[in-house]
């Protein structure tokens, strides 16, 4: 965002998204938006995302220590060309006030160091493996055609749209991929306007994503 000034160029050029219209071959990905104390920080961000051309904008409900969605909300309301990813899988945590404070401080000394970053950077790939493993053995996926339909209501409440352009699996595990009721429930909702389409969220490459909706 601090750059945003020096660019004389709109950067993303607009590609045709599945959904059938336009939007930018550049998206902002949205795990660091915080929200509530850090909202006008995080709408700083979003303000020069538009403002260079991204029009696409991928969150989840644990991004942004469970934030990121309500900051989409809150700067992106009666926007009508953006195209907004959510995704669904992957639990909301609580917010801590603690923690951001906390996450804040942080930052301010982890900008000053490239060798903390990196340290940082890789313990938090570290725990992040570690909890996709603790999920994947638990079997807690919360992937039920209920669940993913109160998670996508809240989705929506939160960023103040009564539906989301594309609805993702969040790191799914090949069993859900397979599983014919997550199929069934997502196409229902595509069917009844509340998302226009879905697919999987997933940052392993090799894994068969592509066979799962129409989006990975």
């Amino acid at each position: 965002a601090r750059g945003s000034s020096h660019v004389s160029a709109q950067v993303p050029k607009m590609v045709f998204h599945p959904l059938g219209r336009e939007t930018s071959r550049v998206g902002l990905g949205c795990g660091t938006l915080v929200g509530r104390g850090s909202l006008r920080k995080s709408a700083r961000l979003i303000e020069a995302a538009l403002d260079l051309g991204i029009r696409y904008f991928d969150t989840a409900p644990m991004y942004g220590m469970g934030t990121s969605e309500e900051v989409l909300g809150a700067v992106l309301k009666g926007i009508p060309d953006v195209v907004i990813a959510t995704k669904v899988g992957i639990a909301r945590p609580p917010y801590s006030p603690l923690k951001a404070i906390m996450r804040r401080a942080s930052k301010v000394i982890l900008d000053r160091s490239r060798q903390l970053r990196t340290a940082a950077r890789r313990a938090y790939h570290s725990l992040r493996r570690r909890s996709e493993r603790e999920i994947e053995a638990s079997g807690i996926r919360h992937l039920t055609a209920s669940h993913v339909r109160q998670s996508l209501c809240e989705s929506c409440a939160l960023l103040e749209r009564s539906s989301v352009d594309v609805y993702l699996v969040h790191e799914p595990t090949p069993d859900d991929l397979a599983s014919t009721e997550l199929v069934k429930s997502m196409e229902d909702l595509v069917a009844e306007g509340l998302i226009g389409c879905f697919g999987a969220g997933i940052s392993a490459c090799d894994a068969p994503s592509h066979l799962f909706g129409s989006v990975w």
